[in-house]
């Protein structure tokens, strides 16, 4: 157990650390372990850095080297974040051991400002390491790795992608650590496609033992539109929560209502900054709308 808090807890990650970069100065680690890599980020970036962290012995270690340290899980932590404040949010390792990563991942991305980005590492339950176990009969919990006994979820390059997507965000950068489990099959590949197998990619993504990637949301696109572009897409995202509200689709127009601000603070349009209050308001409305309903 102590090695596992020692790999866990106290791990620097360096291939974090760089393609978090050195110009953020407000960070977010969710699952900081000790701090030994958000403790680097800091006296690197001369940052300001919060973390995350359930488990009570590493938050305490955490404590003495970060600026805050919330214990507690971040479905716990995640609505009293401070809004559109972190430069960059890290999830180093973590998201696999969430019941329900895409709602976590969708709600993080309202915590970042208007330039914030996330760093994501998952395993990649693909790896050849797996699939071997797969076809001789076995899937064993380790206690640490791609099979690690606290894992929830497993996921591919594919859902990966489809994590992200589904969750608001464009990634901008992917990069694939790489673990060599032996040699691949030779003619496994043709074997599947033959049968109707799309294994086009199993041989190059089956060597890639974990995925990192650099995410924006996808709202930030709109930092660079026309201002009458966004100006339509915020009339239309009103006129849609107006016409959801009435017909008692309360989260739907919760949704686009959240949507319409998150546009509005990325863009950082003078014009627009007015009608921010308004759709606060509004969206305040809506989700005391909805708990009635529900209730």
């Amino acid at each position: 157990m102590a090695d596992k808090f020692d790999q866990y807890y106290e791990n620097a990650r360096p291939e974090i650390q760089g393609i978090v970069g050195s110009k953020v100065k407000k960070i977010l680690d969710i699952g900081c372990g000790a701090g030994s890599m958000a403790y680097q980020l800091k006296v690197n970036n001369a940052a300001e850095v919060w973390g995350i962290e359930p488990v009570e012995t590493a938050a305490k270690k955490a404590v003495a080297v970060l600026d805050k340290v919330i214990n507690s899980s971040v479905e716990e932590a995640i609505e009293n974040l401070p809004k559109y404040y972190f430069d960059a949010i890290i999830f180093a390792d973590v998201l696999e051991h969430l019941v329900d990563p895409y709602t976590v991942l969708s709600k993080i991305k309202y915590m970042l400002a208007p330039d914030g980005f996330v760093v994501v590492s998952l395993p990649n339950v693909r790896h050849w390491s797996v699939i071997r176990g797969l076809l001789e009969g076995k899937w064993n919990y380790e206690d640490y790795g791609i099979l690690d006994s606290t894992h929830l979820r497993f996921f591919t390059r594919t859902t990966v992608n489809k994590l992200f997507h589904s969750s608001g965000f464009e990634v901008e950068e992917y990069i694939t650590s790489v673990a060599d489990m032996g040699e691949f099959p030779k003619g496994i590949v043709d074997l599947l496609l033959q049968n109707g197998i799309d294994a086009s990619t199993l041989e190059e993504e089956s060597k890639h033992f974990q995925y990192i990637v650099k995410a924006y949301p996808a709202t930030r696109k709109f930092r660079s539109a026309h201002p009458m572009q966004v100006s339509e897409m915020i009339n239309q995202l009103f006129k849609q929560t107006l016409s959801d509200a009435k017909v008692s689709s309360y989260s739907t127009a919760s949704e686009n209502c959240l949507l319409a601000i998150d546009i509005i603070h990325r863009t950082q349009l003078g014009e627009l900054q007015p009608i921010l209050p308004q759709f606060e308001a509004l969206l305040l409305k809506l989700r005391a709308l909805d708990k009635t309903k529900l209730v």
